[in-house]
């Protein structure tokens, strides 16, 4: 029974091996690693799935979860160019998943220049990181969706003191006490013209002086009248 476990795992072990043939014969042919042409046209299937899976695992991995991703073939993986991200950046989760990576390496070393050396998670890190760098502030111009979430990743980063290309970005990051005194003072400015608004409004109602007099003058001449 144990030769058996032994033989499945060896024999499992020459599959990815043979995959990994594939992959590399198919980026001497196109010159990337994509199994998919631009359109979403899967160009061979059965590599395709494999892929799909390396991903898959890799990211279990990424996340404490099981997985039967290893160091060694993520170092396979890499040498050839394997793309772990097809969305560009697109996809939230993974962004998050990296967010708190990039989180947890600050904690441990007090800042976010992730060096370029490293087991596989600093590599990665590092790549994640040199495009997050690349965010500019044209980039958060017009009011659409992309650039609502640019935004909003800027605003996550500078949380943790990130420093970006575009030096524009690269603003203060204030304290709880900082903004719990903005916030303060932001409500007694509103409570102080709320107070002057209500003041003018009734001294605005009031009636002219000269009316009051003359209504009073009326009112006399008509008792002298009655009199």
């Amino acid at each position: 029974e144990k030769a058996g476990f032994v033989w499945d795992a060896k024999r499992k072990e020459i599959h990815w091996m043979q995959m990994l043939n594939k992959l590399k014969e198919h980026k001497e042919k196109t010159g990337h690693c994509d199994v998919r042409t631009s359109n979403g046209t899967i160009v061979d299937k059965s590599l395709d799935m494999w892929s799909r899976k390396q991903r898959f695992f890799y990211w279990q991995l990424l996340k404490d979860k099981p997985s039967f991703m290893t160091e060694e073939r993520i170092m396979l993986l890499d040498e050839v160019g394997f793309p772990w991200d097809r969305s560009n950046g697109a996809n939230e989760e993974i962004w998050e998943l990296m967010f708190d990576q990039l989180h947890q390496f600050k904690r441990d070393h007090g800042h976010t220049h992730v060096p370029n050396e490293g087991d596989y998670k600093i590599r990665h890190l590092y790549a994640w990181v040199e495009e997050q760098r690349k965010i500019d502030h044209e980039q958060m111009g017009a009011y659409t969706s992309t650039t609502l979430l640019a935004t909003r990743r800027v605003n996550r980063l500078q949380e943790l003191c990130f420093q970006f290309h575009d030096v524009s970005l690269n603003k203060k990051v204030q304290t709880a006490e900082e903004e719990c005194a903005l916030t303060i003072a932001s409500i007694a400015s509103m409570c102080k013209a709320h107070d002057k608004s209500i003041l003018t409004n009734e001294t605005c109602s009031a009636p002219p002086q000269e009316r009051i007099v003359g209504a009073k003058g009326s009112r006399s001449r008509r008792t002298n009248r009655s009199n």
